[in-house]
């Protein structure tokens, strides 16, 4: 689900507006008001609206119109998700949300009170939540959130996370999520996790949440409970359950297992353990778990693909690493919280990667969409799909940089007119910022290259040098026919077998 879909429509719009002026340049307002299907009044009563937030906030938040354009400018201590995060905590979708995770149950009466609106908005408002609720597999109900329990503290988790870490006054309003509890630093003890980053963060989050919804009689928990029983003899989890039944010695009503399991599904899934750490658990832990089996076979994979290269085990940690979290996240969980364009965001990180890299990421997400029997559509375009290509794209294209050979390509400046020196320059920024993995230099005839780039038929080639003549000046052309040469070196310096 997109973030923005938990704030109200209105607001909805602007974050829409703003974020279509980060991504496009030269937007006019014609174009923006088309784009976004709205009235010249509404679009100039919704920027005047942003403006009126900057000056809330205290920060720059402006949309200039000059001429026929429009120009964002915004403070360099502010981005979206300080705007979205903002709207949010405003909307009275995440107020019903809130108050259900408080107090586990409503009345139509309580909330028409509580949020002083009607009991017409009441039932609008909680169709609109159960429209995005059901990509995690839960809904509100009767006054209460149903659903397998592990999947509501999934949903609250990835909230709350996003908002501790993006508005600081709900950070501090809110100290039970962001200062680390007694339970948290002793499980981290334990389990002998070296926590970086936010993480400590993110387990007390979860840590609250799950100390909130502890006693719900209406989130299912058999499915975890079934789960469980594949991992009992699990070392990290025989270690949480050890610290668990220690630390709530007292309570006999806790549920040990299921909650023992949460936490394993929790810690196996978000990037809490370090790689070291990780890698230590990897060795230990039975091959036969679900998960272990899947990051075997998805690792062994994507590793025949580089057959003829050598692995360094580092590298080796850092794939395992990445891809555990994948598929641990895939096993335990469903849902996912969106906080960018998936389109966009795929978009850029294809451009990282070659044609046959991107084909083999393809083909990853359809195998393990395979293989915990979700049927593959090419042209469906779900979170989880789009998840799971980006989690390969990024897995590969750390293992392209550690790996892959350099192309080296030469321009021969003397060969071009008197605009020379300035086109050199214009060639080597335009390609090492579009294309990874070149190096671009002037040309020097005791230089072997994989590419000599220049205006001169008659220069001579060393062996397996290729040749491109240019034709004109910044020529869209010749950028396009360059970079493909390039992809085609890059595939044959760093061959990849077939699966």
């Amino acid at each position: 689900m997109k973030i923005e879909e938990i704030i109200d429509k209105k607001e909805a719009h602007k974050v829409a507006i703003l974020r279509y002026l980060l991504l496009n340049t030269n937007v006019s307002f014609d174009k923006l008001m088309k784009e976004r299907n709205l009235s010249k009044n509404t679009l100039k009563l919704y920027l005047q609206e942003i403006e009126d937030l900057g000056e809330e906030l205290n920060k720059t938040l402006i949309v200039k119109r000059e001429g026929d354009f429009l120009n964002l400018q915004m403070s360099a201590n502010l981005n979206l998700d300080i705007i979205i995060t903002h709207y949010i905590l405003n909307s009275i979708e995440f107020k019903m949300l809130n108050y259900l995770l408080y107090n586990q149950k409503f009345s139509t009466i309580q909330l028409t009170r509580e949020l002083s609106i009607s009991e017409s908005s009441v039932f609008r408002k909680i169709k609109r939540i159960n429209f995005f609720l059901d990509e995690f597999d839960i809904s509100i109900k009767n006054g209460r959130i149903i659903g397998d329990e592990l999947q509501v503290r999934y949903f609250y988790f990835l909230l709350y996370d996003y908002l501790i870490k993006n508005n600081q006054s709900f950070a501090v309003n809110h100290k039970k999520y962001s200062q680390i509890s007694t339970q948290a630093r002793g499980l981290i003890g334990a389990l002998a996790i070296n926590i970086s980053g936010n993480a400590d963060i993110s387990l007390q989050i979860w840590l609250e949440i799950s100390r909130l919804r502890q006693n719900s009689k209406q989130g299912r928990k058999n499915s975890l409970v079934k789960k469980s029983r594949l991992f009992q003899k699990d070392k990290l989890y025989k270690d949480i359950y050890t610290f668990m039944t220690d630390y709530f010695v007292s309570n006999c009503e806790y549920d040990f297992n299921f909650e023992s399991m949460s936490i394993y599904a929790f810690v196996s899934a978000l990037p809490i353990m370090d790689e070291d750490r990780h890698y230590f658990y990897d060795l230990m832990r039975s091959k036969r778990l679900p998960t272990a089996m899947h990051d075997v076979y998805i690792r062994e994979y994507i590793l025949q693909h580089y057959s003829s290269k050598r692995i360094s085990l580092n590298l080796e940690k850092q794939i395992g690493y990445q891809l555990s979290q994948t598929n641990s996240r895939l096993y335990f969980f469903k849902g996912y919280l969106q906080k960018y364009v998936w389109e966009n965001l795929i978009k850029k990180e294809t451009k990282l990667l070659s044609h046959n890299l991107f084909k083999l990421a393809k083909s990853l997400q359809k195998v393990v969409l395979e293989q915990i029997g979700i049927d593959y559509d090419e042209s469906e375009t779900s979170d989880l799909q789009n998840f799971l290509l980006i989690s390969y794209i990024n897995i590969l294209s750390i293992i392209d940089f550690h790996i892959a050979e350099i192309v080296t390509i030469g321009i021969v400046e003397e060969s071009l007119p008197v605009y020379g020196p300035n086109y050199y320059q214009y060639l080597h920024r335009t390609l090492t910022s579009a294309v990874k993995g070149i190096q671009v230099e002037k040309y020097e005839k005791r230089n072997k290259y994989d590419l000599v780039i220049t205006t001169d038929p008659k220069i001579t080639l060393k062996e397996d040098e290729k040749l491109y003549l240019l034709s004109e000046f910044e020529s869209n052309y010749d950028l396009a026919m360059i970079k493909k040469i390039i992809e085609e070196r890059k595939t044959e310096k760093n061959i990849l077998s077939k699966p």
